[in-house]
């Protein structure tokens, strides 16, 4: 007996999941289906009874019939199934499937789960012997981990989104990571992530060092400290040997490359191409003046729009202004890639703009005029350009600052809540409800037709 309801069950399920498949339509309850068989018999009870009757041949007025008209012939034949009865079956099928517990299937059924990846500098260090992780990444290890728990808690229908400061999100169907090109180093610093704000349930942070969070669960590498570059000073290249020891090496001057119809001296740039010269003078840096690229890569790569318009305005921020001829060029259209940042603005016009790397400066000095010297504080105007120019500049090529190439500790991992399932997506008319309708309409019509033909006959 047993093995029988499990074999219903199981032939249940297995015509539930055809249903399903071919109509997109699932059921609660799959086993009512077969209750489907009881309209079936109905029909077939009901014309095995509407069979003409049988009589004896013997008497010659049966056969006489034969010849009466066509018309009276045809009231004689083996009457059909009655509407009312057809109705009744209709509004029986509609109620079974009801009862059955009907229900639209969603995208979204599985849950999302949400992986914070932390890509600043010190994640790309390698974890070196101590840490047992020779040859890999801390960014790798974490990632690892995090990877590991995602296949072990992973469901069906589940999805898993990757977002880093300075990438698009990734998301997956699989529990699988980001391209390599997503995760590679930029050539600034990517900062680390606000762990606060995703310090939700679902979601899992991977990073380099312990982080305190309550509902996010950690994937955290580790690492030795690993002694190399931190940056400059002076022109000469500091490196950290460990400890409180420091080393400053001899290195070539890095290119801050200014372009645009500048002319072989850049003096056509007024006051901010002596700032900007003064700035490189103290902080090491190499100025060239260019129409293109070279080869080598920029500190800073400094764009400037000449004007030609004659039209004139006075532009600052800081305690300081300007005198300019605003230009029309759209510096969005010379990003590589990256957003750029407003930093001076007349109205709508973008008047200088920047992202790593690249300094946009969409105006055209005004020459040989007094207006051409910044008022207010002359301190302010160098503080402000100064304070610019340090923000635009690229970090020094394989150098990481001394807090990150410190000893990240041991690894750890703290695993939290999964995220939840997505409530179901409410219709405006469920289907068992519509259902129901409909096999309440249908046994009102089969009523109302079996009335009609009861007092027609």
């Amino acid at each position: 007996m047993i093995a029988g309801s499990c074999a219903g069950a199981q032939l249940a399920l297995i015509e539930g999941s055809f249903l399903e498949s071919a109509t997109g339509i699932g059921f609660d309850s799959p086993r009512i289906l077969f209750a489907l068989a009881l309209p079936i018999l109905l029909l077939l009870f009901a014309k095995l009874r509407s069979s003409p009757e049988q009589r004896a041949t013997g008497s010659l007025a049966l056969w006489r019939r034969l010849n009466l008209p066509e018309s009276q012939a045809a009231r004689t034949s083996r009457p059909g199934v009655p509407l009312p009865l057809w109705l009744l079956t209709g509004a029986l099928v509609a109620a079974i499937l009801a009862i059955a517990g009907p229900r639209r299937p969603t995208d979204d059924a599985g849950r999302l789960w949400r992986v914070i990846m932390d890509r600043s500098p010190g994640m790309h260090l390698e974890l070196l012997p101590q840490a047992e992780g020779q040859g890999r990444s801390r960014l790798e290890a974490g990632l690892d981990a995090a990877l590991a728990h995602l296949v072990e808690s992973w469901g069906e229908g589940d999805r898993v989104r990757f977002t880093s400061p300075g990438r698009e999100p990734v998301e997956r169907s699989e529990p699988t990571g980001p391209p390599e090109a997503w995760l590679a180093a930029d050539a600034w610093a990517a900062p680390r992530p606000d762990f606060e704000a995703h310090d939700t349930r679902g979601t899992l942070v991977v990073t380099d060092r312990a982080v305190a969070l309550e509902a996010a669960s950690l994937f955290a590498s580790g690492g030795a400290l690993v002694p190399g570059p931190i940056g400059r000073r002076a022109g000469q290249l500091v490196e950290w040997l460990g400890g409180e020891e420091l080393q400053s090496v001899e290195a070539a001057p890095r290119l801050v490359l200014v372009m645009g119809a500048v002319g072989e001296t850049g003096e056509d740039l007024g006051v901010v191409f002596e700032l900007v010269r003064t700035w490189c003078r103290a902080r090491g840096f190499e100025l060239a003046v260019a129409e293109r690229d070279g080869s080598e890569e920029p500190a800073i790569t400094i764009h400037f729009a000449q004007s030609s318009g004659a039209e004139e305005a006075r532009v600052g921020r800081d305690g300081w202004s300007l005198t300019v001829r605003p230009g029309e060029l759209l510096p969005a259209q010379l990003a590589e890639g990256s957003p750029l940042t407003a930093w001076l603005q007349l109205g709508q016009t973008e008047l200088v703009a920047y992202s790593p790397g690249h300094l946009f400066i969409n105006w055209s000095p005004v020459p040989d005029a007094p207006e051409n010297t910044p008022r207010g504080d002359p301190a302010a105007f160098a503080v402000s350009w100064s304070e610019l120019l340090d923000r635009v500049v690229l970090p020094e090529p394989g150098a990481v600052s001394l807090a990150d190439r410190q000893a990240a500790g041991p690894s750890r991992a703290e695993l939290r809540l999964a995220p939840p399932r997505p409530a179901p997506v409410k219709v405006a008319v469920p289907l068992d409800v519509a259902l129901a309708w409909t096999a309440a309409l249908l046994a009102a019509a089969a009523a109302c037709s079996l009335i009609a033909r009861k007092s027609g006959g």
